[in-house]
């Protein structure tokens, strides 16, 4: 929760430590991101609206596969270990997304 609400500040989204309205069934994707609200409609975030933008993704606030694939990339690319680009936030990329924050690599 704690990274959570570092990247909505970083990137100046609401503030709530959660990342809303994502669909259950790409809960597989991010088995590392715990504070996360999942619902059978979803209706995104803004949030992953604003990382998706930043890592030049398609921008529709949903952390699906693909999502998690260019975050891995972009992250790659700024030399932080992902493990394998494999579109899964796992451990790696989860240590990866708190480096980055810790860095300050998310800031404007």
């Amino acid at each position: 929760m704690q990274s959570v609400t570092a990247w909505q500040r970083a990137l100046d989204t609401h503030v709530d430590g959660v990342v809303s309205g994502q669909p259950w069934e790409c809960r597989g994707n991010t088995p590392n991101l715990v504070a996360v609200e999942r619902v059978a409609e979803p209706y995104g975030s803004q949030l992953v609206s604003a990382v998706q933008a930043a890592v030049r993704a398609d921008v529709d606030g949903l952390m699906g596969p693909q999502m998690v694939r260019c975050l891995q990339g972009w992250l790659y690319a700024r030399g932080y270990d992902v493990g394998e680009v494999d579109g899964v936030l796992g451990p790696r990329t989860a240590k990866a997304v708190r480096r980055s924050l810790n860095d300050g690599a998310w800031s404007s």
